[in-house]
């Protein structure tokens, strides 16, 4: 069976952070990731008028980036430990990712020595494919417009002087979620885009990003076009 690898200019959301980081000329262990939040966005930006099947990941990744960066514009008080272990998880992922990538590259070698010296038939793998695999909203890039959207926004918002106090407040994504499912549950459908332009605060905007983004990638809930051509969210 000959070995598959992608060669699309990003291959996911760790492959383009990576990029960024490797720019950056600074070990993983010491970047700040706040720093090249905005960067990341725009990447995710440019990315959206390309072919990228399924945006999802990096839009994800974008708003967590986002979330750590307004978490950091807080007073040193205000941010408490699970900030700083998301930040850890990112980069200790990043981590596993420069190793998986280094690799990837062996093993592209060995595929190229083994190619000169027999070749099977491309065996059928279909039965093997995830059942989950693109359940996700059948038009990406409605999505991944909307999500960008309310991500500039918020981001817009968190561009204030360092000498400002600003009031903490905390949203988990435990809490999103039930609220979530309890307003879809209770109205049966709900409008995605009016759903996100309800929650005013960035941090509360943000946590209800990842929170929506979890559910489906969690398979429990999914988003359609209605007749109007805009998302809304279901109950799968």
């Amino acid at each position: 069976m000959s070995l598959i690898i992608e060669t699309e200019e990003f291959n996911g959301p760790m492959d383009l952070l990576l990029n960024l980081v490797e720019k950056e000329k600074i070990d993983i262990e010491n970047v700040d990731l706040a720093k090249i939040t905005n960067k990341f966005i725009e990447e995710v930006e440019n990315l959206k008028n390309h072919s990228t099947k399924d945006l999802t990941d990096f839009i994800y990744l974008a708003s967590t980036l986002l979330y750590i960066k307004s978490k950091k514009l807080l007073p040193k008080n205000d941010f408490d430990e699970d900030d700083q272990i998301d930040e850890d998880l990112i980069k200790q992922r990043l981590i596993e990712y420069k190793k998986f990538k280094e690799i990837s590259k062996q093993l592209i070698e060995l595929e190229n020595i083994s190619s000169k010296h027999f070749r099977k038939i491309q065996e059928d793998l279909s039965v093997y494919q995830s059942e989950k695999e693109n359940l996700i909203v059948p038009d990406i890039n409605l999505l991944s417009e909307t999500l960008l959207e309310i991500l500039n926004r918020v981001d817009n918002r968190i561009v204030i002087e360092e000498t400002e106090i600003i009031e903490a407040e905390e949203y988990k994504i435990e809490d999103c979620i039930e609220d979530i499912l309890w307003k879809v549950e209770k109205n049966n459908k709900y409008s995605f885009s009016y759903f996100l332009s309800k929650n005013t605060n960035k941090n509360e905007v943000i946590s209800v990003f990842l929170a929506l983004l979890e559910l489906l990638k969690s398979n429990i809930l999914k988003v359609v076009k209605n007749h109007e051509d805009k998302m809304e969210i279901l109950m799968r």
